[in-house]
């Protein structure tokens, strides 16, 4: 994920793990990744919730995301570790989707989504 943020390949990046429930049911687990140099002093580097979300604290630190590129990465059979952490029966399929978020021309923010294939839908709507 190093790369997206347009860092070095295995550079260090600050990685956040979130659980989306609906209804008490777990339909995502999400790793977030940032820039060091960026999420550094901020609440980005620090396991808590952000009251205002992780976009609000980005335009604190002075950065205005612009626009998104989702890599929707089809769906499989979850691995074992996806299987137990969503709390899935055999044979439920999980979507993988990758967000990168860009102020301008500069990446700074990977979202890395493994959903419940049956609990969640995806809608993309493109103006041309």
């Amino acid at each position: 994920m190093s790369e997206r943020l347009g860092l070095e390949a295995g550079a260090e990046v600050v990685v956040r793990r979130l659980r989306f429930l609906v209804d008490d049911e777990r339909v995502q687990l999400v790793k977030v990744y940032y820039d060091p140099g960026l999420a550094a002093g901020s609440q980005l580097e620090r396991p808590v919730f952000i009251a205002d979300g992780v976009h609000a604290e980005l335009r604190r630190l002075g950065v205005q995301v612009t626009r998104f590129v989702e890599d929707f990465q089809g769906a499989r059979l979850p691995s074992r570790e996806e299987q137990r952490a969503l709390q899935l029966p055999s044979g439920v399929p999980v979507t993988r989707n990758i967000r990168t978020a860009y102020a301008g021309d500069q990446p700074v923010e990977v979202l890395d989504t493994i959903s419940n294939g049956e609990a969640v839908s995806y809608r993309f709507e493109i103006e041309v």
